[in-house]
């Protein structure tokens, strides 16, 4: 049984790693400049405005700040939806309201564009699966996440990232032994 466990760890480290050191080569990460957008001043300023703005509430960190930036920043991602940063903030708007399952398609899309966009992107990517009940990339994102930190950081966020794997693992023995209930009319 460990065996199996340390091939599935392995298994999963080497896909982190292939995915972080691929998926930049495919995908491109446009920036909001007018060299991207050379024929379209109008719209790529009034889209560099949502992004200001979006900003200004993002950066309250509450969550009734994250529902307002995502009024800004959705404008601004249909007109360049291939912005690593702003996929990034915007899976971070929805994992930190009430809409959590539409974060991962986001912060995957973040990831493929740029996967050094934050250094919180593993973490937050960890988040979403884990919402979404998928244990085994959560913990992946998790374990990257940890590996990635400096000491201090390690001493200020350990706790909370073993706070999460161990929920994973409980996930996923829970997960595994699905427990049958019965309701009975009164």
């Amino acid at each position: 049984m460990n065996t199996r466990i340390d091939f599935d760890k392995l298994k999963i480290g080497i896909s982190i790693f292939l995915i972080g050191f691929f998926m930049p080569l495919k995908a491109q990460n446009d920036d909001f400049s007018r060299q991207h957008f050379p024929n379209q001043s109008t719209e790529l300023k009034k889209a560099q405005k949502n992004i200001q703005k979006g900003d200004a509430y993002y950066y309250l960190e509450t969550r009734g700040g994250y529902g307002q930036a995502l009024e800004y920043y959705l404008p601004a991602n249909h007109f360049n939806p291939s912005n690593a940063l702003l996929n990034y903030k915007l899976g971070v708007c929805y994992l930190m309201s009430f809409h959590k399952n539409m974060a991962l398609s986001y912060l995957e899309k973040a990831r493929k564009l740029d996967s050094l966009v934050d250094p919180k992107l593993m973490f937050h990517l960890g988040m979403a699966f884990q919402f979404h009940s998928r244990y085994r990339e959560a913990r992946a994102c998790y374990e990257a996440y940890r590996r990635s930190l400096d000491q201090t950081s390690l001493l200020a966020e350990g706790t909370l990232i073993e706070k999460r794997l161990q929920e994973c693992a409980s996930g996923t023995a829970l997960s595994a032994r699905p427990n049958i209930v019965r309701f009975a009319n009164l």
